[in-house]
Order: structure tokens, then C-alpha cells, then sequence
């Protein structure tokens, strides 16, 4: 069996799965910063490892999830940015969503590890980005 490399199926089938969080109306996704939304979700695979034999690849994938929002300096905006990665959190846990939105591939565990928290101010808004990673086993089919 000749290995295939997951980050683009897992990227893709996060993609669908976080396409229905809903937090005062739709919540972007995507894979690169959105200057045009005041909300929305980035993801990267910042790291992956692969443990093979023969006939079998399985790989140890890291997804981070960073959802980003902006609002106005001074006003405290914390509420929004915590449920939104709650629902992050909750559906990339539901083993059997996931794996309807991967093809050649099959995650049988995904585990949520730390998290951060980051502040970016400016003049007239301020950034906040809550930041989480998700390992995940990976099995090639």
C-alpha cells in the first residue's frame, strides 16, 4: 500500500464538520486569515508523524483550531469566542460526523489537548484568539 498523505482530507472534513457552527448566525472556515469577517475559524495542521508497516499507514495528526474575533476596544467580548470553541470542541469529538467526511481515510480517536488564549489590540478593535489543538489517529484505508 503506498502512503497518502492526510492533511488535506482532515483539513477538507473539518472544514464540513465545522461548517455548522452557529453562534448569532454563521461562523466562517478556513484555512488562511479573513480580514472580512469580525468572526470566523482558522485551521492548520501544524504537525504530522507516521507510524507504517507494510500494509497499514496510520499517522498522528495535530489539528489546530483558532477561532478569531474582533470587536470594538473596550467593550469585553470574551462570551463569544469561548461558545463558539465550545461547539469547535464538541463536534470535532463526534468521531462518527468526522469520519462521514473522509475519504481514503478513517480516525478511529480524537483528543483534545491545551488551549490559549491570545489579545491583539489596536487603536479602535482588539482581536481575541482562542486557540486549540485536536490530536487525531489517523488510518489510511
Amino acid at each position: 500500500m503506498i502512503a497518502k498523505d492526510p492533511v488535506q482530507e482532515v483539513l477538507k472534513a473539518a472544514k464540513g464538520v465545522l461548517s455548522n457552527v452557529d453562534y448569532e448566525g454563521k461562523i466562517p472556515v478556513t484555512t488562511t486569515f479573513d480580514q472580512a469577517s469580525d468572526r470566523y475559524m482558522m485551521l492548520t495542521v501544524p504537525s504530522t508523524d507516521e507510524d507504517s508497516t507494510d500494509d497499514s499507514h496510520i499517522y498522528d495528526v495535530t489539528l489546530r483550531v483558532e477561532v478569531m474575533t474582533e470587536f470594538i476596544t473596550g467593550e469585553e467580548r470574551e462570551t463569544v469566542s469561548n461558545k463558539i470553541m465550545e461547539q469547535v470542541t464538541e463536534l470535532l469529538s463526534d468521531l462518527e460526523f468526522f469520519n462521514a467526511n473522509l475519504s481514503d481515510f478513517h480516525i478511529p480517536l480524537i483528543y483534545p489537548l491545551s488551549g490559549q488564549r491570545d489579545t491583539q489590540q489596536e487603536n479602535v478593535s482588539s482581536l481575541i484568539i482562542k486557540r486549540k489543538d485536536f490530536n487525531l489517529k489517523v488510518v489510511q484505508l
